[in-house]
């Protein structure tokens, strides 16, 4: 895919099948190549856009559908935080809560904290050893 290519997917994809979602698409150039760019999707945007794509499609290339299989049986190991959750932690950190009582009034992670405060722009306050 060229760089225009990636935008324009990318677009389609969040106007239409990842609507309300937190986190936006990475994507890199391809390595040894001068102008063909990567897509990465994770867990459950990946489940969306392949569903989107596959799940009641007639036409596919064998190894394609069967990739698509695999992506659609995929289940998360542990448990994945919804759009409301986020906006919870981030509700909490901009009224000034400690992470420790974020942790736990929501119970979530260190790290989930630390991925809302980078996605609102809020420092990361890291340990000095």
């Amino acid at each position: 895919m060229t760089e225009q290519m990636i935008k324009e997917f990318d677009k389609y994809i969040y106007s239409n099948i990842l609507e309300d979602e937190l986190f936006k698409t990475n994507y890199s150039l391809k390595p040894n190549t001068e102008s063909a760019y990567i897509m990465t999707f994770n867990g459950k945007q990946a489940q969306k856009i392949v569903e989107h794509f596959y799940k009641n499609s007639n036409v596919g290339l064998d190894r394609k559908i069967k990739a698509a299989s695999k992506v659609l049986e995929w289940k998360p190991k542990r448990k994945m935080l919804g759009h409301k959750s986020y906006s919870q932690i981030s509700d909490l950190l901009i009224q000034g809560y400690l992470v420790r009582e974020i942790v736990e009034e929501l119970d979530v992670s260190l790290s989930t904290i630390n991925k809302v405060k980078e996605i609102i722009k809020l420092p990361i306050k890291r340990r000095k050893y």
